[in-house]
């Protein structure tokens, strides 16, 4: 009886320390979210920040509700499906002073490159823009659905 109380002992004192080092509750994490895992894909994020002002007049020319309609138009020609989201940029400009200008963003999941490249050359092109910023980073993401 002494001896199994031992074993007792010893089992609590071994349960205890694998709780304290977390490799108990590790295990259980991991079980619970071997679901969530399995339903989660890595991805590649492009996101294209558009200003509106024209390069060579620094003013807008294009109202920024059909400059958007514009951007759309091309980036549906190459992908189906994008995120457009109105945005402000500000910065100063040579002389010093802050210019804002109306921003389009552009969300893509999954495009190719040289899709990313050719929406961009489209809109340059189209919005008269010296320049288009992409942002491109590897994401995780799900479809969060029934």
């Amino acid at each position: 009886q002494r001896r199994d109380r031992v074993r007792i002992v010893v089992i609590l004192l071994l349960i205890i320390n694998l709780l304290a080092t977390g490799a108990v509750a590790y295990g259980i994490a991991d079980m619970w979210n071997v679901k969530q895992a399995t339903e989660k894909q890595l991805g590649t994020m492009h996101v294209l920040y558009i200003g509106t002002n024209d390069k060579d007049t620094k003013q807008r020319e294009i109202p920024l509700p059909a400059a958007k309609e514009k951007v759309k138009d091309i980036c549906l020609r190459y992908v189906d499906g994008v995120t457009i989201l109105d945005a402000e940029g500000i910065w100063a400009n040579e002389a010093g002073v802050k210019v804002s200008e109306g921003t389009i963003v552009c969300c893509f999941l999954g495009a190719k490159e040289e899709v990313i490249q050719q929406i961009i050359t489209d809109v340059r092109r189209e919005l008269n823009q010296d320049s288009v910023l992409e942002e491109t980073r590897r994401v995780q993401y799900s479809f969060v659905g029934e």
